[in-house]
């Protein structure tokens, strides 16, 4: 078995200590390099600025690619996207450029550039109809006095000017538009006349009942005829007049009855007679207890 002596221990410790100090110096100065390397990375801003440089300088492939990098950094900032858009199209790509403008108006129907540059690009393509589609979404979104409102205004009126066909369309939609916004108002209008009509039926039932409570049977049947003449087809209070008309029957019976009742006291048949025969003409046809003659 070998064992060290205390000289070659203290040479062993001597070494691990300078290779412990070479691991430390390595880490700080990898960790300050990335520091500074990160440091030095460009930010979306600077990207996009360095890009928009490229591009005034006519350099497109320099400015795609810092614009490609900041989209990179962001995906979801819509103004790159359109900017490389723009870069597409200046080169010709015009599927790849439309791509990139719908992916604009995809994530910010608000971001107002890609709706002028998607009116343009379809006029490039022939497509009139869909240049003519953007051209109305740009000027719905922007302020009246905006410079590019008023370009898209005007093109529209030029395209309208060349095509006729367009213009007559237009005319066709409007029409149409103002037609269904007729319909429109007229159908809320009797909406809201049947409600007024609903909430008048609703209020005379109302009525009806209170006085029903109150035994004033008479006019609580009128109340519900009233209700009833508005909407006719109401079972609820078809069937409240029917009770209210049978109570008002009943205590009209009884009040005959009484009458009837007071003049065979006082011996005064006649009268009495004429009391009965009122009490029978209040009885239904249909009573039961009527008899049928034949």
């Amino acid at each position: 078995m070998y064992y060290s002596t205390p000289n070659k221990k203290m040479s062993i410790l001597k070494v691990r200590n300078c290779f412990f100090l070479l691991f430390c110096s390595f880490s700080v100065a990898t960790f300050h390099s990335n520091v500074f390397a990160e440091a030095q990375k460009p930010t979306f801003e600077e990207l996009r600025m360095l890009g928009f440089t490229k591009q005034e300088e006519g350099n497109l492939d320099e400015a795609l690619a810092y614009y490609l990098q900041a989209s990179n950094l962001d995906p979801k900032k819509v103004n790159v996207l359109n900017d490389i858009g723009v870069i597409y199209e200046q080169m010709g790509l015009i599927d790849r450029a439309e791509l990139m403008y719908q992916q604009a108006v995809a994530l910010d129907p608000n971001y107002l550039p890609p709706l002028m540059n998607l009116a343009s690009l379809y006029e490039k393509k022939g497509d009139t109809a869909k240049a003519i589609e953007y051209l109305k979404k740009r000027i719905d979104a922007g302020a009246p006095d905006d410079i590019w409102t008023q370009k898209a205004r005007q093109r529209l009126a030029e395209i309208y000017n060349q095509f006729p066909e367009f213009k007559k369309r237009l005319v066709d939609e409007q029409k149409g538009d103002l037609e269904r916004e007729i319909a429109e108002q007229r159908k809320a209008e009797k909406i809201a006349q049947l409600k007024n009509q609903l909430a008048k039926a609703e209020g005379h039932y109302e009525e009806g009942m209170k006085k029903l409570e109150q035994k004033k049977f008479a006019e609580a049947a009128e109340d519900f005829e009233q209700a009833l003449s508005i909407t006719p087809s109401n079972t609820r209070y078809a069937q409240a007049r029917t009770m209210a008309l049978k109570e008002d029957t009943k205590r009209k019976i009884q009040n005959h009855f009484n009458a009837a009742m007071d003049y065979w006291d006082h011996n005064d048949n006649a009268r009495a007679s004429d009391e009965i025969q009122k009490i029978l003409t209040l009885i239904p046809d249909d009573n039961p207890l009527q008899e049928t003659r034949y």
